[in-house]
């Protein structure tokens, strides 16, 4: 089973079978806490991801973490570095769930910046988790 908050559908529990099925060669997977480095509980992570499943998807908070992207919009508008925050009232998007299930596994992959602020590029760099092989069908 593959637990996601997706665009146009928000927070559900598909097949991966069924995802690789229809996004061949777009769908990475990745390693978490490789080399056993933090301690991490797997179980957490996914508990909260699954508790994802029925959101609606966070437009909200993709508006606002682009505005982080627009030239000169830092000087009035900045993101909130406080890792700890978790708590919000819009629903999450993708790399938010994410980065949210991470922390709640024990560990906040992207330091110092808030889980509503997480991009998946943050996610593709964080040093807990490794690249491992995109799924084909």
């Amino acid at each position: 089973m593959c637990a996601e908050v997706r665009e146009w559908y928000g927070g559900r529990l598909v097949t991966l079978a069924s995802q690789v099925a229809q996004y061949p060669g777009r769908i990475d997977l990745f390693e978490t806490n490789p080399d056993s480095r933090w301690r991490f509980d797997r179980r957490l992570a996914v508990d909260a991801m699954q508790q994802q499943a029925g959101c609606r998807y966070g437009w909200g908070h993709i508006f606002a973490t682009s505005l982080l992207y627009v030239p000169l919009a830092r000087l009035l508008f900045r993101p909130d570095f406080n890792a700890t925050d978790t708590e919000n009232a819009w629903p999450p998007y993708c790399s938010e769930a994410v980065s949210h299930a991470l922390a709640v596994g024990g560990v906040d992959p992207i330091p110092l910046l808030a889980d509503r602020w997480t991009a998946p590029s943050d996610l593709a760099r964080s040093l807990f988790l490794r690249y491992q092989l995109t799924l084909v069908p």
